[in-house]
């Protein structure tokens, strides 16, 4: 983008008028931080207590990535085994046992055959 106005800036009748376009846009896409003067520069004093909390803070995000990576992972072997039961026809019943899903639809649709059967010489 900045290319860009470089560019048009080299190629227009009114140039200043472009390069001060390009310095609003500037600064309406990064902030005030770009128009405001550099901060005072460290010393061995004030850059190593910074250079510890960077350390510290950089550390306890890796913590937290891994252990979003964990939780994300046992998520994902949970739904790739939960698939690959579906695929096989293995459903896990109400107690966690494993089950034969055609073997269950058979003995259900027994059971209704037997209930309408029975309804029906009532």
């Amino acid at each position: 983008m900045d290319g860009m106005f470089r560019w048009r800036s080299m190629y227009a009748s009114d140039s200043n008028c472009h390069v001060m376009h390009q310095a609003y846009l500037t600064s309406q896409l990064f902030g005030p931080s770009v128009n405001t003067p550099a901060s005072k520069p460290h010393t061995i004093k004030t850059l190593l207590p910074e250079m510890e909390q960077a350390r510290l803070d950089l550390e306890a995000e890796i913590m937290d990535i891994e252990k979003e990576s964990a939780a994300t992972l046992e998520n994902l072997q949970g739904t790739i085994g939960d698939l690959s039961d579906l695929r096989y026809g293995r459903l896990r019943g109400f107690g966690g046992e494993e089950s034969d899903l055609a073997q269950d639809v058979i003995d259900s649709l027994k059971r209704l055959e037997r209930m309408c059967d029975e309804t029906a010489a009532d």
